[in-house]
């Protein structure tokens, strides 16, 4: 129905807090995955501090070093293949949405701050402690065909930027929880990085998502959907069922 827009190969660490000597088996993905792609390697730590001691200290001059927050300035680019120390959620979306990205290894220290991500990108234990993750789903029926042609009519390189396609999508959630469909906020993130989604779009979905549940009053404009689209999104899903 759409077309994913994100692909990478995505691997992490099953062990929850990961140190510095946990760090060998990550490398040792990361170096291989830029050997196949012929690039270096890019070491993410929370910050500078982390480059100036331990074992993130003695890395080769080849590897380069970002801060989620260095990231964000001009001139500063991820290589391909990027091993993400101990990040949160946010700097997980910030990485997904690197566009040179082509394989990312996760050393966590929580667990939740990277089930989410690791769910929606089939991510690799490495240490195989882990079950592979299940896909995120919704579990609502209607609601997932409606977030289906939500997803169909987004730009999905864009995400929410354009007027039209923020539109659609809050007016989408809107309709569903006026017909009495329950919104799950992180359900949607999930479900929508899984299905073509960048985090950071998914994430400001799941946010709208959280906005309509609240009461949250959004300028949409123009309605964008048919005036019988409920009836078409129960119709769609019990077809599907």
């Amino acid at each position: 129905m759409f077309q994913h827009t994100v692909s990478y190969d995505a691997a992490y660490l099953g062990k929850f807090p990961c140190f510095e000597e946990d760090l060998a088996t990550a490398f040792a993905w990361a170096a291989e995955r830029a050997g196949q792609l012929g690039c270096s390697i890019t070491v993410v730590a929370p910050t500078r501090q982390h480059f100036r001691d331990g074992r993130l200290a003695k890395l080769p001059a080849s590897v380069g070093q970002e801060t989620p927050r260095t990231l964000g300035e001009i001139g500063h680019r991820a290589q391909p293949v990027v091993v993400s120390c101990w990040p949160t959620a946010k700097d997980l979306d910030q990485l997904d949405g690197l566009h040179s990205l082509k394989a990312l290894v996760v050393v966590p220290w929580n667990e939740e701050k990277i089930d989410t991500w690791r769910r929606a990108r089939g991510a690799l234990d490495l240490l195989g402690r882990q079950p592979a993750p299940p896909a995120p789903t919704i579990s609502d029926p209607v609601v997932e065909v409606a977030l289906n042609n939500v997803t169909s009519r987004v730009n999905l390189s864009t995400g929410l930027s354009h007027p039209d396609d923020r539109s659609a999508a809050i007016q989408a959630l809107q309709l569903l929880k006026r017909n009495g469909y329950q919104l799950q906020p992180d359900e949607i993130r999930g479900w929508a990085m899984a299905n073509g989604w960048r985090a950071d779009h998914a994430r400001q979905l799941g946010e709208y998502a959280t906005g309509v549940l609240a009461g949250r009053a959004y300028r949409t404009g123009r309605l964008q959907w048919k005036s019988q689209i409920i009836a078409i999104w129960r119709r769609e899903a019990a077809e599907e069922s």
